[in-house]
């Protein structure tokens, strides 16, 4: 399904006055509006009725195969210069991303003068839009979390007598033989008592048959990103990890029971708390209970207990309920759920 950039374009100038500017300089949020490949050396201004791509010289050609809804330009001396060049005589509000970094913003801020400010306000409708994921996204998120699953099953078959570190790097040729741009992030391979640690680096320790798994795994293909967590045996589990590893199973579900339009995504984080408490384990879950995912790994809505997020269709977030015995083992099911008008459908 072809991606529609020029509708976002069109949404985020909406909410513009005339005498509005807003400067989108994050690699993902230039992509989202603008379909732009070369998203990482390219910044968008975007005015109510006028959007520039700018870059530098090495795009001189990707500049000029732009649609004729972005104006290509190309830098002149250095940014800020080319900017202040750009920038309609009318606008008197130029809004920066309150992540750029400070020496970034003086610069622009120099040049500009008088003319910016952090755009606290906007930014945040710009992530509340990419919160809400449309057809398109929808479409190849599925795609994306279908093939990682296909790639999970096959590589835990090879895994037997591998060290941690020779697992990881066999799911990253995996990933990248299979049609993907890279891995979502470095994957997590613990075995043992290393699952103890909820984001751990893979070690020399071996993957062997007495040892349960933690793999929390990602992957990235059309820039979007997929997030999951399994838990693997390579051999039988004894009776107490099985009790554990079902209690945080039933938490998974405990939030899958209640997710539908209109909930507060607190709500989901509270509940499956309260159902660990039960247990005296609600002190060993350390981490929010889930995260947006999309063009990046961690994006809103965030799933925790001082969320302020209702539930709302085309959201797309973890549910990942863990539990960590200090040098003992870790347990962690991670699974994504698109919110749909009924309920909600796993990706």
């Amino acid at each position: 399904m072809k991606i529609d950039f020029l509708s976002r374009l069109r949404r985020l100038q909406s909410v513009l006055k005339s005498r509005e500017a807003v400067l989108i300089s994050r690699e993902t949020d230039v992509y989202y509006f603008g379909g732009i490949e070369f998203a990482s050396d390219a910044r968008l201004l975007v005015t109510k009725r006028k959007a520039f791509v700018i870059s530098d010289s090495r795009y001189r050609y990707e500049l000029s195969m732009l649609s004729p809804a972005y104006t290509p330009k190309e830098i002149e001396l250095n940014f800020p210069n080319t900017l202040k060049i750009i920038c309609p005589k009318r606008i008197n509000r130029l809004y920066l991303d309150p992540l750029l970094s400070i020496s970034e913003y003086q610069e622009i801020a120099k040049v500009m003068k008088g003319m910016t400010s952090v755009g606290k306000n906007i930014f945040t409708k710009i992530r509340q839009m990419r919160m809400i994921k449309d057809a398109s996204e929808i479409a190849i998120l599925k795609k994306n979390f279908r093939l990682h699953r296909r790639l999970i099953d096959n590589w835990h078959t090879k895994i037997e007598g591998l060290t941690e570190v020779q697992a990881a790097r066999l799911w990253k040729i995996m990933v990248l033989e299979s049609s993907c741009e890279d891995e979502a992030f470095p994957s997590i391979v613990a075995a043992g008592r290393s699952s103890s640690f909820p984001h751990y680096s893979p070690s020399g320790r071996r993957v062997t048959l007495n040892r349960a798994l933690l793999f929390d795994s990602g992957i990235s293909r059309h820039r979007y990103k997929t997030d999951l967590t399994r838990i693997f045996f390579v051999d039988k589990m004894s009776q107490r990890y099985k009790k554990y590893l079902n209690i945080v199973k039933e938490a998974q579900e405990v939030a899958f029971s209640i997710i539908r339009p209109g909930v507060r995504l607190r709500d989901l984080d509270i509940k499956v708390r309260s159902f660990l408490k039960k247990y005296g384990l609600d002190g060993y879950f350390i981490h929010s209970l889930g995260h947006g995912v999309g063009l990046e790994v961690h994006e809103l809505p965030r799933v925790s207990s001082t969320s302020q997020a209702i539930a709302v269709p085309g959201m797309v977030f973890t549910i990942e309920p863990g539990i960590y015995l200090p040098g003992k083992f870790g347990i962690r099911i991670e699974d994504v759920v698109l919110v749909k008008e009924d309920g909600y459908e796993l990706l």
